[in-house]
């Protein structure tokens, strides 16, 4: 035999002991399915949306999304290793390929290069960027981009919001801004024309009708109506509706205290009214706010209010979703808040919450 082919065959003997050690029942558990291919790139691609980046984090949705029996389990030994090549199939097929195909953050961090395009795409290549100065850091950064044209020179400027994926391009001299949301695409960044945000958020509006409409109020006068009759309640609220104040309790100390306070004399019906309208003002702040966010109603000025109270957009997706029971009725974390929100305006708007001054 020659001297090629007694190596030829020792490698093969190495080959097949080391396919005879090999645990090939796990390896092949661990490959995952066309059909789990699919449901992981779209729990994956719902993660990156909702501002999840990190690798291990989308990776742990996916995988709790795919096996949702393991879910804050300890894995036996029979089975940690199958699943654990699971894991880092997600991880390194699905996850991180995704991750920096969708995430933005290489351009959010260079306020530069975002400004370039930003600029560009705002002037749809009718003039050339020369010079692009930075005027405010991260994460809210801005820069002004100065370009030439055909009419000369000029300077705009680019105000970055990441809270709501918009930048905001306009004259730097002052000027209607125009508004575009952003998103990445294979490591580059998408621009797309948007709405700009008005410069009170729907909130604020609500509060700003609320106090209009406490100041215009005569609380005294409107203390004198009496209903006639005993109006029927209906079944599951205290009160008749309409009414949201069933118990009010305000001691003659405490009556005291309020009017001292307030330097006036507040006959106790026209508390009782004022506790009424106020219960109602927040019944309709409520249901506004659950109202915005209906999936078909989000806006980019109400997307960033949630991702400023919750760290997260409206449209996360929480993992611990897929291990609830039975028919689970919302899709992401606004509907969860919308649902909760109009649960706590039925709470006081049905008149049984006890009110003490």
């Amino acid at each position: 035999m020659f001297k090629g082919e007694v190596e030829l065959e020792a490698e093969l003997e190495d080959l097949m002991s080391i396919l005879a050690e090999s645990e090939l029942e796990f390896e092949i558990e661990a490959e995952l399915t066309p059909e789990k291919r699919t449901r992981a790139r779209e729990v994956a691609e719902d993660q990156v949306r909702a501002g999840v980046t990190d690798e291990n984090r989308v990776t742990d949705a996916v995988f709790y999304d795919l096996n949702p029996t393991w879910k804050d389990k300890k894995l036996p030994s029979s089975a940690a290793k199958a699943l654990k090549d699971e894991w880092t199939e997600i991880r390194n097929r699905i996850v991180r390929p995704l991750v920096k195909e969708m995430s933005c953050s290489g351009w959010e961090g260079d306020p530069e290069s975002f400004a370039k395009r930003a600029a560009e795409h705002h002037l749809r290549g009718s003039s050339t960027v020369t010079r692009i100065v930075r005027t405010a850091n991260p994460p809210n950064w801005a820069c002004n981009v100065v370009v030439d044209g055909a009419d000369g020179s000029t300077t705009l400027t680019v105000q970055f919001s990441p809270a709501e994926k918009l930048v905001r391009v306009g004259p730097a001299s002052g000027g209607p801004m125009m508004c575009y949301q952003y998103r990445c695409v294979a490591a580059n960044v998408v621009l797309q024309d948007a709405a700009c945000p008005g410069p009170a958020s729907e909130f604020e509006a609500e509060l700003e009708d609320l106090m209009a409409t406490l100041s215009a109020s005569d609380l005294e006068s409107e203390a004198e109506w009496e209903a006639e009759g005993a109006p029927r309640v209906p079944a599951g609220r205290c009160t008749p509706t309409g009414t949201r104040v069933g118990s009010l309790t305000c001691s003659d100390a405490e009556h005291t205290s309020v009017e001292n306070l307030l330097q006036m004399s507040i006959p106790p019906a026209t508390l009782r009214t004022a506790v009424e309208t106020s219960a109602g003002a927040v019944v309709s702040l409520i249901n506004t706010a659950a109202a915005i966010l209906d999936r078909p109603s989000r806006t980019a000025a109400s997307r960033a209010a949630f991702c400023a109270a919750f760290g997260v957009t409206p449209e996360f997706v929480p993992a611990w979703r897929s291990t609830l029971k039975g028919v689970v009725k919302w899709r992401d974390l606004g509907e969860l808040v919308a649902i909760r929100l109009r649960d706590a305006a039925k709470i006081i708007d049905g008149g049984c919450i006890r009110y003490f001054c």
